[in-house]
């Protein structure tokens, strides 16, 4: 598909059929809890975005989100060069890459919520 008019089509009819996925499913569950209208989503959405809040909010949040890419990219590299120069380490660790590689990202993410939370 080298015809970038028929590419974009094709990503305008998929959000067309999000949106149409959306509308049917608002219309069949019918409850505005578990899937909202979208002018009330986009009404929300508006609202949180004329609040000073919300950009300090996502403020940290990327900034906490460089941090932890930083970390990973730091800790990556240790753990490379340790797998590099010792042989005994690679084999070490390799069980529990394997895990890493089994588990969804949400469970490793929700785990760690679970056990690095404040509270």
């Amino acid at each position: 598909m080298k015809n970038s008019i028929a590419k974009k089509a094709y990503f305008s009819l998929g959000i067309l059929f999000i949106f149409i996925i959306w509308i049917i499913g608002e219309a069949v569950i019918n409850n505005s809890y578990v899937v909202p209208s979208i002018a009330n989503t986009f009404e929300a959405l508006l609202n949180l975005f004329t609040k000073g809040h919300t950009y300090k909010v996502l403020g940290y949040t990327l900034l906490r989100l460089v941090l932890s890419i930083v970390a990973c990219f730091i800790l990556a590299i240790i753990l490379a060069l340790l797998s590099y120069n010792f042989k005994g380490f690679k084999y070490f660790i390799k069980p529990l890459i394997t895990l890493f590689k089994t588990l969804p990202i949400a469970v490793v993410i929700i785990l760690l919520l679970i056990i690095l939370s404040k509270e």
